[in-house]
């Protein structure tokens, strides 16, 4: 074998979709991995690096690697996490308040998990949200410093709890209100900050006999408002803009795995996959159903001309029938696939935030092609239902003097040639059939067929596949026509008729492109205001009456799931030996003070991750995570 053809060996092999998509994720945990590891002065915000490494492999993990998820749901994470970030700061002013403290923190902490759930965990599109929002903010009140005990008891520099940079950040702030304590000699001394980051603040200052210096800073509001306040990613204290630029950074990371050419998009998956994968089962099933009428009727013309057949003939068509059955029931079955696959367009909507960019804008007005691929999707589904209808039909012993064969066989003629087209993306194709250009659907009739009786079609065609056909037809041509350099002329609702970049269809479209990209920002504050109105409903409480109900089930496992949260964090706060008996670290090492502080935080997040919708699924994950737990030490020694 040449090295040309190794070289086109290999292009194969990491051009085939696991691979590249493989190569693609590999690529953005690789450079979240080098962020953490790298620690690179100015650019990672200290306390944040860890957090890098956990939520970027996890994020890659459960995000597509398709275009449509950097709008859909990458952009999106920044308002999660600036909502994350206000729920932390009012958490956090709650423990710090005077008529606060570590039982209101925990209590607020509780009604806030079991909120976030009730609102989000159930919706399609929200409810991945759930393990993020509740992650995030873990991290900002529990494990990244300050936590909630920072802001009620203050904190100490030295103090062997607190990262080395963090550490290292803070006795640069104190160095001259140090300074000035040593100089007056051993003692405690109550001095106020005079510069710098802290200036204003009181410290108290310990100088032992031994000249070393331990300063302590109160807690307060202070605290919770130097969060937003403070600013420089050196500097422990600026939470919220180290929170901002770590989402910037994290965006980037995910953003490779997505937007890295060539550019994979749920469009083409679509357009040129699903839709022509789907009518080509379909018109297979139509055409079994054309074999199967017509072998009835050659089987009794048969059955009266020669009665005594051949034995091995006879079992030889038994053989051809039997294939003909597992066949067509391979082809319901993908059939059902594709009904559940396209149902309502819904991937097909997606394709609103996959902008064709390469496309002059000026060549044609606004349009909205989502509009026309989701339209398109949910025809494609139904004609997919009637034809499993039609196989059913078929399967039992009924008459088909009313199923005429020639309506279905020209209806999975056109269906073929629609699917060969959308593949090709060639609208030239759809010229086959005479009813594209000519037909109105508004009035149902069918042009240039020759004055077909329409009466007699319907009929003929109980399942109506003929104007399920055409309906697939035109709109294909729409598509392709707005898939066309050139673009559409008509508006989504309106016929071909001429457009204007100014008119009200090309306003119209423009709101239908960008309503998309606004919602996906504050949908999650939608759901999280409609439950709060949940509970002064009427409806909200008969629902919940019956024990059986769907709703009633949901509501049990949010209070369970909240219990536990809340549950972890009691037993952290209130139990020092589960935080410091349970660390995997020996006596020496020096981080296992701050493992031991941030254990109870670690094993929230771990139930996060592991908690399902399912005993079952809770259950494995958990044994899992145990298991990884114990051997991982011994494993990387």
């Amino acid at each position: 074998m040449t090295m040309k053809q190794h070289w086109q060996r290999l292009q194969t092999i990491l051009t085939t979709p696991h691979i590249e998509v493989t190569l693609r994720m590999t690529l953005s945990m690789l450079l979240s991995y080098i962020s953490v590891f790298a620690n690179v002065p100015y650019i990672t915000p200290i306390e944040l690096a860890p957090l890098m490494g956990i939520l970027v492999p996890f994020l890659v993990m459960l995000f597509p690697t398709l275009s449509f998820s950097f709008g859909s749901l990458i952009l999106p994470t920044f308002s999660v996490f600036l909502y994350c970030f206000v729920s932390s700061t009012a958490l956090l002013a709650i423990a710090a308040s005077e008529s606060g403290g570590t039982v209101a923190y925990i209590a607020c902490f509780g009604v806030w998990s079991f909120w976030n759930c009730t609102s989000l965990r159930w919706d399609k599109s929200e409810g991945s949200k759930v393990s993020i929002i509740l992650i995030a903010v873990v991290f900002q009140t529990v494990l990244i410093w300050p936590t909630f005990v920072t802001v009620q008891d203050g904190f100490t520099v030295p103090d062997a709890s607190l990262l080395p940079n963090t550490q290292l950040a803070l006795q640069g702030y104190l160095a001259d209100t140090v300074a000035i304590a040593t100089s007056m000699g051993v003692g405690t001394h109550q001095l106020t900050i005079q510069s710098g980051v802290l200036q204003g603040i009181v410290a108290q200052v310990r100088i032992d006999d031994e000249n070393e210096a331990s300063t302590y800073l109160p807690g307060g509001m202070w605290l919770v408002k130097g969060m937003w306040t403070y600013s420089g990613v050196n500097n422990p204290l600026a939470s919220y803009q180290n929170m901002m630029v770590f989402t910037c950074w994290m965006i980037l990371f995910l953003v490779v795995a997505v937007l890295l050419p060539p550019a994979r998009t749920i469009r083409s998956a679509v357009w040129r996959g699903m839709i022509p994968a789907a009518l080509k089962d379909a018109a297979g099933i139509l055409r079994a159903h054309v074999e199967n009428v017509m072998g009835e009727v050659n089987d009794d013309d048969d059955a009266n001309q020669n009665s005594n057949a051949n034995r091995e003939q006879e079992d030889d068509d038994n053989k051809h029938k039997a294939m003909a059955e597992m066949k067509a029931a391979q082809l319901q079955g993908k059939c059902i696939y594709h009904m559940n696959a396209l149902f309502d367009g819904t991937l097909a909507k997606y394709t609103v935030f996959e902008p064709r960019l390469l496309t002059n804008p000026c060549s044609h007005p606004p349009e909205c092609t989502a509009y026309y691929l989701a339209k398109l999707s949910m025809l494609v589904a139904r004609v997919s239902s009637a034809s499993v209808g039609i196989q059913l039909f078929t399967s039992r012993e009924f008459c088909y003097d009313n199923l005429s064969s020639g309506v279905y066989s020209n209806a999975a003629d056109n269906l073929e040639v629609c699917a060969k087209a959308l593949a090709a993306g060639n609208a030239g194709l759809l010229d086959d059939i005479s009813y594209v250009n000519s037909c109105s659907l508004s009035s149902g009739g069918i042009a240039g067929e020759g004055g077909e009786d329409q009466n007699s079609l319907k009929d003929e065609d109980a399942f109506e596949m003929h104007h399920r056909t055409e309906e697939i037809a035109v709109m294909s041509k729409k598509w392709l026509g707005a898939m066309s350099a050139t673009g559409r002329k008509g508006g989504a609702d309106s016929d071909d008729k001429d457009v204007g970049f100014c008119s009200k269809e090309s306003f119209a479209s423009m709101l239908q492109n960008l309503k998309p990209w606004i919602r996906v920002h504050i949908s999650h504050y939608i759901h999280l205001f409609q439950h709060l109105l949940a509970p002064f409903r009427k409806s909200t409480w008969q629902s919940l009456m019956d024990a059986e109900s769907y709703d009633f089930i949901k509501l049990i496992w949010c209070i369970k799931y909240s219990m536990g949260m809340v549950f972890l964090l009691v037993i952290s706060v209130y139990w020092p030996a589960y935080r410091t008996d349970f660390v995997l670290a020996a006596d020496d090492d020096p981080m296992k003070v701050v493992y031991a502080i941030q254990n109870g935080g670690w094993t929230m997040v771990a139930y996060c991750f592991a908690t399902t919708q399912t005993a079952e699924g809770t259950v494995k994950k958990g044994i899992l995570r145990m298991a990884g737990t114990v051997t991982g030490p011994s494993v990387l020694g």
